[in-house]
């Protein structure tokens, strides 16, 4: 079985929570070795009556799964606690939203580094609460990694939403409390289905500092998501820079061309990926070539390139090996510089505007990520 951790932010009704470690077990083959249950003062109450007292429905889930179903004793309670010291009435002031959005947070937090490699559950089991449902999203879109799941958990009977009237389907009359009268239905007759929601994962865009508190990652998210939405790649080939929207990429004027080559590469290829192989000196030698007219061509210094550009004779067969090595250490000064103009900004950023390598039947190749429909060149013609 395949453990994992369940984050849940509960409403007044505890069923939901159940439901869902029975369905990860009995469906999916997943075993909760922690579940964290943040709650407020309408639902503490009820979490402890009707799951986590003696002899209540937590224990007659272990009864029904075995001894690999999480003890009672060991489910972790994330209280949310007011400006008071008292627990939190209710969600329902921007203040007080914000005070239980923040303790899940820091739940959540916690359920991550606790699961290390294992996957984390989000549950969406707050019932009628929506805005605790909208909470719970917003942790998964912004704390999520790749193996971690967005979890809803729906019945096929009306009548076992009712609170107190179904925990999981081999409960036993026994269990049902006295919140409701007494429905008319089997628990045994309940299927139970966990929904796989998918949804944009942001994590990617955050750097760890902005995850100390949930407002300082939504911050910093909607601050990454503006940024990567409007990203424009200009290369002025004019003045010989690159600038990212209005700021100037720091780069040599060599580097620049290197830079330059491989952008040019990924707009003629737009129906593809862009690769392009360093060793093609075609390539380079257009881009080059056409940098000849302009003032800032005196500050090439490879011999190379300023051949390519006409500012320099033929190369000694004997200096082909050191021109190779100074175009390799071009390419590495140039991957260099971009690293360190990413550092610092969110990683889709840097994924998108530092060159990708790879290696193709022995060929090194390069290619720059970003979209070509962001990508533009100022001052040549007939590119």
């Amino acid at each position: 079985m395949t453990p994992t951790v369940v984050l849940a932010t509960l409403g007044a009704n505890p069923a939901p929570l159940l439901q869902l470690v029975w369905a990860l077990h009995r469906k999916w083959d997943w075993i909760a070795r922690d579940v964290s249950a943040v709650v407020d003062a309408r639902g503490m109450p009820y979490l402890h009556a009707e799951a986590l007292a003696r002899g209540a429905a937590w224990d007659g889930l272990r009864a029904a799964l075995g001894e690999s179903c999480l003890e009672r004793g060991r489910v972790r309670v994330v209280p949310v606690y007011g400006e008071d010291g008292e627990l939190l009435p209710d969600d329902e002031s921007p203040e007080d939203a914000a005070r239980y959005i923040e303790a899940a947070w820091q739940g959540a937090r916690r359920s991550i580094e606790l699961a290390s490699d294992d996957p984390v559950v989000f549950a969406l089991v707050a019932g009628h609460r929506r805005t605790q449902h909208v909470a719970a999203t917003v942790l998964f879109q912004l704390l999520a990694r790749p193996q971690d799941r967005l979890v809803d958990v729906r019945l096929s009977e009306r009548w076992a939403y009712a609170p107190g009237a179904f925990y999981f389907p081999e409960q036993g009359r026994g269990l049902r409390l006295a919140r409701v009268q007494a429905p008319n239905g089997d628990p045994a007759d309940v299927e139970i289905h966990l929904v796989d929601v998918q949804a944009p994962r942001l994590r990617g865009l955050l750097r760890e500092r902005d995850l100390m508190t949930h407002a300082s990652a939504l911050r910093a998210g909607q601050v990454a998501i503006d940024a990567l939405a409007g990203v424009r790649l200009l290369f002025d080939m004019q003045n010989g820079c690159a600038r990212l929207g209005r700021e100037v990429i720091v780069l040599s004027k060599t580097q620049f061309i290197w830079y330059a080559t491989l952008a040019r590469q990924r707009c003629l290829d737009n129906a593809g990926e862009g690769w392009l192989a360093t060793g093609d000196a075609k390539a380079l030698e257009r881009v080059a070539h056409a940098c000849r007219p302009f003032g800032w061509n005196e500050d090439v210094r490879v011999d190379l390139l300023r051949r390519y550009m006409g500012l320099a004779t033929e190369s000694k067969e004997a200096d082909e090996e050191d021109q190779a090595d100074s175009l390799t250490k071009l390419r590495a000064d140039t991957l260099r510089a971009l690293r360190k103009f990413a550092k610092g900004r969110p990683r889709d950023l840097g994924a998108m505007i530092v060159p990708a390598k790879r290696k193709e039947a022995g060929v090194n190749m390069q290619r720059l990520p970003l979209d070509p429909a962001r990508i533009e060149f100022l001052g040549v013609d007939g590119w």
